[in-house]
């Protein structure tokens, strides 16, 4: 893997010396020669310095944010209600919490609850909006963060 700017690759120049000659600049180059494979110590020294920056500015993402990304649970299915159909793919729930059967030959979903069939068009009417579900998310992560502390 190049590295990705001028800084990067001296480091990794000073890294790979250490691990090939045991002569360490400092403490923070050991700890770092001793955490990384040769072969990738390596790969970032070689790197030419041509059309490199000097430095790349970090994308600032918490450990919250990198931890807590992207998903919501949904509500959970009654199974003792809601069991396997013959002939339909399911039980699965939808984003408001209703349970769809799919049937392959109809090409449609079936809504247990009504005894109707439901097109593709109108199974994704009844599901949240992007807004909605990245709202859902958000208070999801924040149930999961406080859970965790």
């Amino acid at each position: 893997m190049p590295a990705k700017s001028k800084s990067q690759q001296r480091l990794m120049g000073m890294v790979h010396n250490c691990q090939k000659t045991g002569k360490c600049a400092s403490d923070e180059i050991s700890k770092i020669a001793a955490s990384i494979k040769a072969s990738d110590a390596t790969d970032f020294a070689e790197t030419k310095h041509k059309d490199l920056p000097n430095k790349v500015k970090a994308e600032s993402v918490t450990f919250r944010e990198y931890m807590l990304e992207g998903y919501y649970t949904k509500p959970a299915i009654d199974r003792e209600r809601y069991t396997e159909r013959e002939g339909l793919e399911g039980p699965f729930s939808g984003d408001n919490g209703k349970v769809y059967y799919y049937d392959p030959k109809e090409g449609k979903y079936y809504d247990p609850d009504t005894d109707f069939y439901l097109s593709h068009d109108e199974y994704e009417a009844t599901q949240h909006s992007p807004e909605k579900r990245t709202q859902l998310m958000q208070q999801q992560r924040e149930r999961d963060f406080a859970r965790r502390r």
